[in-house]
């Protein structure tokens, strides 16, 4: 029968302006249901609450269920820190808690000359416009994937102006039952490119995927190019949802090119942050698409003119600590 792992503290606690935190108390909640492993059979208790001593210590013979011995993995404690008027100092941080016992507490925290840090608790992010890795803070993680945008076409003749990107769509899964400090792989793709006379190019497709950490791939496509056509070009298509995701958000077409003398380009289509390149006037190129997944513009009339590049596509974590 296992037995739950006695903590300690090396280093008294102390509240930002360096007060002891006498007679306070620290209160340990677990972020989700778990049970004993190994053969232990119960339930761990959600809550653990210890009142420190008047040196601003842990008590001996203080004992909690450590982190590696509960099923399932990845769970963590919230630690909510109190002086001994019961005023909050700490609220919200996440603690880890593993380890051979006895748990020094005092090392869960960054040490400086007796002082225990702690971070503002709140939301957190971390965005990714270049491929990448995203490390798992917490065991519950909001992603959001922008594709890339479409590219302009460009302008077929002096009497027709280029079809504007379609944007690229936007898929969003909240994940839970992740296991901090595991991988998970991003991969950005650029927007579409655009050339004189030709069709603007399609946007590539964003994800997010399995490292470590394995997950089903939260995809969002990238948007069509707009054409360039001697009869008007032909604004380019939405992208097509996505997939992996609890959201999925098609993109949206751009503008259909102008037909006629000295004529302008259409403009480009926004993602969900907007930013949609804005079409040439009259022998003027396309401009690029501005915010992440925005189509780019198409040129305005004059074969020599090209559209304007698709945004590049774009991937945001959000969670809570």
């Amino acid at each position: 029968m296992p037995s739950p792992k006695t903590i300690t503290s090396s280093v008294a606690f102390q509240d930002p302006q360096g007060n002891i935190l006498a007679n306070g108390s620290i209160i340990f909640d677990l972020t989700a249901p778990a049970e004993i492993a190994s053969g232990g059979g119960q339930v761990a208790p959600s809550r653990v609450s210890v009142t420190l001593t008047s040196a601003g210590l842990i008590p001996n013979g203080s004992v909690i269920w450590a982190n590696d011995q509960l099923n399932p993995t990845g769970t963590v404690y919230r630690i909510s820190i109190f002086n001994g008027n019961g005023l909050a100092v700490e609220v919200g941080q996440l603690w880890s808690i593993v380890g051979a016992s006895p748990i020094d507490l005092s090392l869960e925290t960054p040490v400086s000359t007796a002082t225990l840090s702690f971070p503002a608790p709140g939301l957190n992010a971390q965005a990714f416009t270049t491929s990448g890795t995203f490390t798992i803070p917490t065991v519950k993680v909001k992603v959001t994937v922008i594709g890339a945008g479409g590219g302009g076409g460009g302008a077929a003749n002096a009497n027709t102006g280029g079809g504007g990107g379609g944007s690229g769509g936007a898929t969003i899964k909240y994940l839970s039952g992740l296991t901090v400090n595991n991988t998970l792989a991003v991969t950005i793709n650029a927007g579409g490119s655009s050339s004189a006379g030709a069709n603007g190019n399609n946007g590539g497709s964003c994800s997010v995927a399995s490292g470590t950490q394995v997950i089903t791939s939260i995809v969002a496509n990238g948007g069509f190019g707009g054409l360039s056509n001697s009869n008007g070009g032909v604004a380019g298509s939405g992208a097509n949802t996505g997939s992996g995701g609890d959201i999925l958000m098609a993109g949206t077409a751009g503008s259909d090119g102008q037909v006629g003398a000295n004529v302008a380009g259409g403009d480009g289509a926004g993602s969900i942050f907007g930013g949609g390149g804005v079409g040439g006037a009259t022998t003027v190129a396309g401009t690029s698409g501005s915010n992440f997944g925005g189509g780019g513009g198409g040129a305005g009339s004059q074969a020599s003119n090209s559209g304007g590049a698709g945004a590049s596509g774009f991937v945001l974590f959000e969670w809570v600590l």
